[in-house]
C-alpha cells in the first residue's frame, strides 16, 4: 500500500487553517463582547481574515478598524497613555456631541475616557481561554 503524504499534508494544512480561524472567530466574539456600542462603528469594525498557510505556519488576523479603537482600548488622556488632560490645538475649545448633557457641549480641557481594555483583556487573558475553543473535528 502507498499513501501520498502530499494529501497528508493537504489535509493537516486544510485542518490548521480551520484551526486558527476558530480561535481568530472566538477572539472575534469576546473582543465585540467588550466594547461600549454606543454608534456600534467599533463593534462593527471587528472581524478576521480568513486562516491562510505560510510556510510552516498557519495564520489568521484579527483587527479593529475603527479609528477610535485604541482609544477606546488604552484610555484617552489622564486614564492614556499620556497621562494629562486632553486641550484643543486648533481652537478654544473642545466642541462635543453629548447627548446625557442636551447636545453640543463646550469645554477648554477635558480629563478624557477611561481604557475598557477590549482588546489588550482578551489578548491578556488568550492563554486561559484558547484550550476552550471548539476546534473543528478531524
Amino acid at each position: 500500500m502507498a499513501v501520498d503524504t502530499r494529501d497528508l499534508e493537504r489535509a493537516l494544512e486544510d485542518y490548521a487553517v480551520l484551526a486558527v480561524e476558530s480561535v481568530a472567530n472566538e477572539f472575534m466574539v469576546r473582543a465585540k463582547m467588550r466594547v461600549p456600542r454606543a454608534s456600534g462603528q467599533l463593534w462593527n469594525s471587528i472581524d478576521f481574515w480568513y486562516g491562510t498557510i505560510s510556510g510552516n505556519a498557519a495564520t489568521a488576523q484579527v483587527f479593529a478598524e475603527a479609528e477610535h479603537a485604541s482609544y477606546q482600548d488604552e484610555g484617552t488622556g489622564i486614564y492614556g497613555p499620556t497621562g494629562e488632560r486632553i486641550y484643543p490645538t486648533n481652537s478654544s475649545v473642545l466642541v462635543f456631541y453629548w447627548p446625557p448633557a442636551g447636545g453640543t457641549v463646550f469645554f477648554k480641557s477635558v480629563a478624557g475616557t477611561p481604557a475598557t481594555n477590549f482588546w489588550s483583556d482578551v489578548v491578556d487573558g488568550f492563554d486561559g481561554w484558547v484550550g476552550d475553543v471548539d476546534l473543528p473535528n478531524a
